[in-house]
């Protein structure tokens, strides 16, 4: 991979390897120093497939921090439509730990194909999650898929909603909505 950093320049190649070995090494601390490092806004980054599967593989660690971190950072690096890594950020849709959802479902909304009916759907039933900081996240996305999306698809994701049991979740249901009408991407009735 190609590391860019506006003060020091190009790294070399060395410096990649130690950022794998930092991934893969099953250290907390290494782990999350070198995930947060390809985060800095300040650095430009190419991962190739080896940077990209050591950042996988903390996807599946065990403590909460590194595999949200880890979600998080997939999202920065994939590319839009990589159907590797949307799977792979997918996955976490149904982690044990609000903290990795919300990061899945944040970094889904980057790189999930953004007119895809499933993208859309798997969203949708974020919005239902028991963790309010998922669903805000899960609406914020579902929101910016919809207006590029199907928007019938999101009037049926939404009026399933509405019909919840949970009252917030019908309550952020009528936020998309509001949302939704507010960007002028749909009228408020099918």
């Amino acid at each position: 991979y190609i590391l860019t950093h506006p003060c020091i320049g190009v790294a070399m190649a060395s410096d990649g390897l130690d950022l794998c070995h930092d991934l893969q090494s099953g250290l907390r601390r290494k782990q999350l120093q070198a995930l947060r490092s390809l985060q800095n806004p300040g650095v430009t980054i190419e991962a190739g497939p080896a940077v990209m599967a050591a950042i996988s593989s903390c996807m599946t660690a065990a403590q909460t921090d590194v595999r949200s971190t880890a979600a998080k950072t997939v999202g920065i690096l994939a590319k839009p439509g990589d159907h590797i890594y949307i799977d792979l950020v997918s996955e976490r849709l149904t982690d044990d730990s609000w903290l990795v959802r919300r990061a899945a479902v944040e970094s889904f909304g980057r790189i999930a194909l953004k007119s895809d009916p499933k993208a859309i759907a798997a969203v949708g039933d974020m919005i239902r999650d028991d963790h309010t900081e998922v669903r805000y996240a899960a609406l914020e996305v579902f929101a910016s898929f919809a207006e590029k999306g199907d928007t019938q698809q999101a009037l049926k994701t939404l009026n399933v909603c509405l019909e919840d049991g949970n009252p917030e979740v019908r309550r952020m249901a009528l936020l998309a909505l509001g949302l939704l009408a507010r960007r002028r991407c749909m009228p408020l009735t099918p």
